[in-house]
């Protein structure tokens, strides 16, 4: 799903290794399945994720630039000659260090609106849960996914209409677009991304807050394999794989990779976006 047979055995590309991978095509197919999920605006410049001629792309986790947030990604899937779509689901992936953090901006918000349709039971849904939780045992009180989503596109703390609610420090709400490297396959597809926001509540004793604590550990795809994986969620993929075992599966195939097969369109499942077959490679 994430790239081809080559790509698998390709550690950190350097930049013209990584062209080789993006191909004209291959951008396009990732703008078609933008547009399937309400994306509409300008997407980030290509050229924001390139290294220097004598650089390359090391794979780094999502989860060690928003340390303590919870995260959901989407990855865009291109494979050639299969069906394309996007993979939503919560936890951490493989990305390369060249990532970017999308501003305010209609970009911005309809990254947010797609994964609040996009991710199923978890993503947007999920935060709102473990929020309302907090905010019933501490103030008595609620908020509803409209409000949640907006606040995220706003970052106004009021939008939520809690008294004393306010956002941590250093873990405000994050939305960023990346490219792929997902259990050393370095297809370079496109991702983005929210890292969610923790809070803070006035305590009644003066000068004291009462802090949101993160649910749990960030599930992680790690590079080489897959660790931490205890609750990670997401949609089977077209090798009726999980992502977390599909990367385990591609590290144990890494080396002396099974031909390459088509594969059946899988039932459509919470957190996948179907979009048909196209033939641009990746």
């Amino acid at each position: 799903m994430y790239g081809s047979r080559a790509s698998r055995n390709q550690d950190n590309p350097t930049q013209a290794g990584a062209d080789k991978m993006r191909t004209p095509d291959v951008l396009r197919a990732e703008e078609r399945l933008a547009k399937s999920l309400g994306i509409t605006a300008s997407s980030t410049a290509e050229g924001e994720f390139k290294v220097d001629a004598k650089g390359k792309h090391e794979a780094v986790q999502v989860s060690n630039s928003y340390p303590g947030q919870a995260i959901t990604v989407s990855v865009f899937a291109t494979p050639r000659g299969g069906y394309h779509r996007v993979h939503s689901y919560d936890g951490s992936i493989a990305l390369s260090q060249k990532q970017v953090k999308v501003g305010d901006g209609e970009y911005k918000n309809q990254i947010i609106d797609s994964i609040a349709k996009s991710a199923g039971k978890g993503g947007i849904t999920k935060q709102v849960e473990a929020l309302n939780v907090f905010l019933k045992q501490h103030a008595k009180s609620e908020v509803t996914t409209a409000q949640y989503v907006q606040f995220l596109k706003d970052g106004n703390v009021k939008s939520l209409g809690v008294e004393g609610l306010t956002t941590q420090a250093g873990k405000t709400t994050q939305v960023f677009e990346g490219r792929s490297m997902i259990a050393g396959n370095v297809c370079m597809n496109r991702i983005h991304g929210i890292a969610y926001p923790l809070f803070e509540l006035e305590s009644t004793t003066p000068g004291r807050t009462i802090t949101q604590q993160p649910t749990g550990p960030v599930a992680t795809m790690d590079y080489g394999a897959a660790v931490n994986v205890v609750g990670v969620t997401g949609a089977e993929s077209a090798l009726g794989l999980s992502p977390i075992a599909l990367a385990a599966k591609l590290k144990q195939n890494r080396n002396n990779p099974p031909p390459q097969q088509s594969q059946p369109a899988p039932n459509t499942t919470p957190g996948v976006i179907d979009n048909g077959p196209i033939q641009p490679p990746t």
